[in-house]
């Protein structure tokens, strides 16, 4: 099995990796290894003895926007270079790859080379990729419309390959789970893009995935970890200044359901029912990007994370809380490592890159 691998062998591959450079692939440029073994130099100190669940997370690539960009997609080939460090359980892609603006706004063959080079750079990592659609991924050039099905085929169903049978996705959908049996985990990808429209009501978890979510939670097994991935953020940290006051029903009935999971509650909105009284599994948190800058917070037990990614932002639109990163995308890598303790359920997040280790999380589940 690819992911059960001792710290010993991910420990001599790196050795390997930083005395030879042959497990780079050719095309990974100078400014990557230095900040990679930087980073994992810093997992290895933290990690111990422990046994971890570890991934990284990239999100809003944004390939193509602007000229300065055009190469944004190879970030996802120098981030599946570095598992022959880390030994990664999966790789998670949080959405907006970039369809809908630059070039690939006006030309639909842009938007299918979009999506092309996204789908190569993603198959440089041979394992399972966790992918969550975008609100600039459903729309290209000259009127095409990528469906849920369309993106599921592109980006999620080429790992069910590496799942032996334990990715579930829900059938003409963008979301679905994925089990880690041997360390009791259970990965939830969602789709904040649940009308698949681009209208003003876009982000949006629809009540048939909603409904899909309650029935997964409280199938999920006793001494089972749960993480949460969705491109938008639906707890307020997520918002820019510009869209503070937007009324968002859906994400405030999806905080609320994670909120009465982790304390065992019964609820219900909006035409939803739940009851997480007998629920077994704890969850770890709700990881998201979107927003282009970097938050943590904890509310009523649940953990909501943002990550930056390859995003910018004007920073008169951040909101208190949120910082962002600078840095050059041509000399820089952007991305996070996230490790959990599974006996002591600590996260931490080790930034990759932009901030280095002033951009680490560390929170407990």
């Amino acid at each position: 099995m690819k992911n059960i691998r001792s710290s010993f062998s991910k420990l001599i591959c790196g050795l390997f990796f930083f005395t030879t450079g042959i497990c780079l692939a050719q095309d990974v440029p100078g400014f990557v290894m230095p900040q990679v073994e930087e980073t994992f130099m810093r997992y290895l100190n933290w990690k111990g003895g422990e046994e971890t669940l570890v991934f990284p997370i990239l999100t809003d690539v944004h390939t193509g926007w602007y000229s300065d960009r055009s190469e944004a997609y190879r970030h996802l080939g120098y981030m599946a270079a570095t598992d022959r460090l880390f030994g990664y359980d999966f790789m998670a892609n949080l959405g907006d790859i970039g369809l809908n603006g630059g070039e690939a706004r006006n030309s639909s063959e842009a938007a299918d080379k979009v999506v092309r080079q996204t789908r190569e750079q993603m198959e440089l990592f041979p394992g399972v990729w966790i992918y969550t659609p975008g609100n600039h991924d459903w729309d290209g050039g000259a009127g095409r419309h990528y469906t849920s099905q369309f993106l599921s085929d592109a980006f999620q169903k080429p790992s069910e390959r590496y799942s032996d049978g334990n990715l579930h996705i829900a059938e003409g959908k963008a979301y679905g789970y994925y089990d880690l049996p041997h360390k009791h985990v259970r990965i939830i990808f969602l789709n904040s893009q649940g009308t698949e429209t681009l209208g003003e009501n876009y982000y949006t978890f629809d009540n048939e995935q909603l409904e899909w979510l309650i029935g997964v939670l409280k199938s999920t097994s006793k001494g089972t970890d749960i993480l949460t991935f969705s491109h938008y953020m639906p707890h307020p940290i997520g918002r820019w200044m510009s869209v503070k006051d937007a009324k968002r029903p859906t994400c405030e009935v999806l905080c609320h359901l994670l909120a009465d999971f982790v304390n065992r509650r019964k609820g219900g909105e909006l035409g939803l029912e739940w009851n997480f009284k007998r629920s077994k599994g704890r969850l770890v948190g709700l990881l998201c990007g979107d927003t282009h800058c970097n938050r943590h917070i904890k509310d009523d037990g649940v953990n909501y994370y943002i990550t930056q990614g390859l995003g910018f932002v004007d920073r008169g639109q951040m909101l208190p809380g949120q910082t962002h990163a600078d840095f050059d995308l041509n000399a820089s890598l952007c991305f996070d490592v996230v490790a959990l303790k599974l006996k002591s359920k600590q996260v931490h997040s080790f930034r990759v890159g932009a901030g280095g280790k002033d951009y680490d999380l560390e929170f407990t589940y």
